[in-house]
């Protein structure tokens, strides 16, 4: 093969992927898995797939890119993702459960680039009703000396309204919650430990039918109970929750400096699942 019909072939690939594979004898049919592609069209290792093929020199990495390319658009069809990400040939299928608002990322499940006017926000109104609930957010925290962050808000214009959480800037957890969008009549408190910067935390806050409580944990196994407070009142129901900042006052410096795990963050209401951050697996 020489290098015009090499680069020919590696065009056809984007064009026609299953059946230039079978060309050069993988034996893919169309309702082949990816799990049950031949172990060189896998391979972590780039100048495996190439070498297969017969590509050398400076057209492998023209090659990796064309295949990556590919890949990505195969998988999308097959596995219904929202983002794929690629490292050489390793494949993540990532699914994300979240709006994505003025350029905040996504990456393998991280949620990263809080800035003013930089958040995400949920799919849908958080209305638990007089149910239980619980909201379990995995954050990676940077302490800021000078400014409260904000973790959860409101994903609301409105001063005031479901739930309010951050890190003030002595680095204690705080908590807002209101039945309306007039007043954190519910409650507007501080928490006692002072959190440990570049560090990974989990928190949870959760409504008992007569208690809201909040917790951490560095492991996601061992919960402390850093707030507690006694109301079966209920949180304000018209309001979606929003992530990184806070959204009322979401043009200033309040946002949230480090970065939050989707894979690791979840509501649940009445003990059943509401939302997931994001799902990613391995697919090759």
């Amino acid at each position: 093969m020489n290098i015009a019909e090499q680069l020919s072939l590696l065009q056809n690939i984007k064009g026609n992927f299953k059946n230039k594979l079978n060309d050069i004898g993988a034996n893919i049919k169309d309702d082949t898995p990816f799990s049950q592609y031949p172990n060189y069209i896998k391979q972590s290792n780039k100048t495996v797939f190439t070498d297969k093929i017969g590509i050398s020199g400076n057209l492998k990495d023209e090659a990796i890119s064309l295949i990556k390319d590919k890949y990505i658009s195969s998988i999308q069809e097959k596995e219904k993702s929202s983002r794929v990400i690629s490292d050489d040939l390793s494949i993540i299928s990532e699914i994300d459960y979240i709006s994505l608002i003025n350029g905040t990322k996504i990456n393998t499940g991280i949620l990263q680039g809080f800035a003013a006017n930089k958040y995400a926000v949920l799919p849908d109104v958080f209305s638990p009703n007089s149910y239980s609930w619980e909201i379990v957010v995995k954050a990676f925290y940077i302490a800021n000396s000078n400014n409260t962050q904000w973790l959860i808000s409101p994903d609301s214009t409105a001063a005031f309204g479901n739930i309010l959480f951050g890190i003030n800037k002595s680095g204690k957890l705080y908590l807002l919650i209101g039945s309306n969008n007039s007043s954190w009549d519910i409650a507007n408190t501080t928490g006692n430990t002072v959190l440990i910067s570049k560090t990974n935390y989990y928190f949870k806050m959760e409504f008992t039918g007569n208690l809201y409580n909040l917790y951490y944990s560095t492991d996601g196994q061992t919960w402390i109970n850093d707030l507690s407070i006694s109301s079966s009142s209920i949180i304000y129901q018209e309001q979606g929750l929003a992530l990184g900042l806070e959204v009322f006052n979401k043009g200033n410096d309040t946002y949230f400096l480090g970065n939050i795990d989707l894979t690791e963050s979840y509501i649940k209401i009445n003990d059943e699942v509401w939302w997931i951050g994001a799902k990613v697996k391995q697919i090759l």
